[in-house]
């Protein structure tokens, strides 16, 4: 198993995660560092101990952020850069925070699947279209 970070703006890697917990009962090795665009050193030095913990436990760590380029993302590249067991990710939604909670694979695998299965919950829904045929023997 390997550590996780989620960190996003505001609130919303809480939000996120809470989704996970309510489904799962959430997972011992993921932590949320929000940032609420107070305080940068704040924020630095609460990811610096998420990462620092994690670190102890797991013999890798990815950090889920929301948006790439934003300060979450650029935060975590710039306090992880050389530490070569630490990758950073973009685009968090519920189905890449689960899928990095409960991975048993190693980090490699554990993004590819992530970043898959993040892909594969972003859809429109379309309402099926009925054609004439469906109504030549009446009702």
């Amino acid at each position: 198993m390997l550590g996780v970070i989620l960190t996003a703006h505001a609130s919303y890697a809480t939000g996120v995660y809470s989704g996970v917990k309510l489904i799962t009962g959430g997972s011992e090795n993921v932590r949320v560092v929000d940032f609420t665009g107070d305080n940068l050193d704040d924020y630095d030095n609460k990811l610096k101990e998420a990462i620092d913990e994690l670190l102890n436990k797991y013999d890798s760590l990815i950090i889920a952020t929301d948006l790439a380029g934003g300060t979450p993302f650029n935060r975590s590249v710039i306090l992880t850069s050389d530490m070569e067991n630490v990758e950073v990710l973009s685009g968090l939604n519920f189905q890449m925070a689960y899928e990095l909670a409960f991975s048993e694979s190693n980090i490699d695998d554990t993004i590819d699947s992530a970043i898959t299965s993040a892909k594969e919950g972003i859809l429109k829904y379309e309402t099926p279209k009925q054609s004439d045929e469906d109504f030549e023997d009446g009702i």
